[in-house]
């Protein structure tokens, strides 16, 4: 009778250690946590929570707060239970893991590696003790909960070098919301600078160097941009300036070229005149053509006699093409000597885009070189 009772007491003890040795159980501090399955149900190996007392749900989010790891898979109202934080159990991975790893919750209430570069607060429940090569894998863990705050605060401290190692967009911001206004300081013990990077196959650094001041602190202004992306003026760079009042009393303005000079609108708002000059070297003919949008009148011309005195039928003429403009100058005059054009022809005076404002030498006994100058205006097209 001893020997059989023995022999039933052993069999229950085998099998008990039997069925023990198939669903891995937490190695708790104050054991198992017995709950009752909230909406969804809840599914053996993954992380849970807390919807109300003694009642858990999947957990699946980051910010969620996770209590444990479910133990028995069950339908909503049914009992389950979970291992409790500071507890040794096994979670299904949701990616690819290696010891060491903080974990926290995710797609399926699987567990994923906490990602040290959102810049959101985080919530992680458990390290990694065992690795996982893929999703789906069972994963030993010891069950720690810890909240990260990526954007770190760091007053009055002093580093040599911050590296800000987000994957996708690294920044640097100082908090909102403060009674003082915030600013970003860079100091040089002989010089100080911001660097920065730009984003080319180059690589090239563009570097915002500040130069020493000698009186005072000093305020570099950027105006109102009304929503619209602009580039700045630099002194050296070609650049074209639109939408700027430039003040003739106190401001510089120079080598500006013909074609950009202000327009005679409808003979009424005044245009800017300018002088074409033009030297005839001999016989034959210099061509100005005249640009596009634009159309030239012609208000004046001066020739005078270079080089040396002319003779009988050397002249000079200004013309629109073939058209003449003003009568054929005469030249017989003594070298230096200025010679006025005796008429305008106001059929031909005006040269629209495209036309050609010509300048003719003819030769006739002695010399016909001359500096020619032409006084004009832009006026309405």
């Amino acid at each position: 009778m001893k020997r059989r009772t023995l022999t039933i007491l052993l069999t229950m003890a085998m099998t008990v250690a039997m069925l023990a040795s198939l669903t891995p159980a937490a190695t708790p501090m104050n054991g198992a946590q017995r709950a009752k399955a909230g909406t969804g149900g809840v599914t053996i190996r993954t992380f849970v929570k807390l919807s109300a007392a003694d009642t858990i749900v999947a957990a699946t989010a980051v910010t969620d707060k996770v209590v444990g790891i479910c133990e028995q898979t069950a339908v909503v109202n049914a009992a389950t239970r979970y291992a409790p934080m500071g507890t040794r159990t096994v979670v299904t991975s949701g990616e690819a893991i290696v010891v060491g790893d903080l974990l926290t919750t995710g797609t399926g209430s699987k567990a994923f590696v906490l990602d040290t570069d959102d810049a959101s607060t985080q919530r992680y429940a458990a390290i990694a003790l065992t690795a996982a090569g893929s999703a789906d894998v069972n994963v030993t863990v010891l069950l720690q909960a810890g909240t990260v705050e990526q954007r770190t605060n760091l007053p009055g401290i002093t580093v040599e070098t911050v590296t800000v190692d987000h994957a996708t967009t690294p920044y640097v911001s100082t908090a909102t919301g403060k009674t003082n206004t915030g600013y970003l300081e860079v100091k040089g013990k002989t010089s100080g600078s911001i660097r920065v990077t730009c984003a080319d196959a180059t690589a090239y650094d563009v570097k915002f160097a500040v130069l020493a001041q000698t009186t005072s602190d000093a305020n570099y202004l950027f105006p109102d941009l009304g929503g619209s992306d602009d580039t700045a003026t630099f002194i050296a760079l070609t650049q074209t300036l639109t939408n700027k009042t430039i003040d003739g009393d106190d401001n510089t303005v120079q080598d500006i070229a013909p074609a950009a000079l202000k327009i005679l609108t409808n003979d009424t708002a005044p245009g800017i005149p300018f002088v074409q000059h033009v030297v005839v070297t001999g016989a034959g003919s210099t061509d100005y053509t005249i640009p596009s949008g634009k159309k030239l009148r012609v208000l004046d011309v001066h020739a005078y006699k270079a080089s040396t005195a002319g003779g009988a039928s050397d002249t000079v003429q200004v013309l629109s093409t073939a058209n003449a403009i003003t009568d054929a100058i005469s030249l017989n005059v003594s070298d230096n000597v200025r010679v006025i054009a005796s008429t305008l022809d106001d059929a031909y005076s005006d040269i629209a885009a495209a036309g050609i404002l010509r300048v003719t030498g003819v030769q006739g006994t002695t010399d016909c070189q001359a500096r020619v100058s032409i006084l004009c205006v832009w006026v309405t097209p």
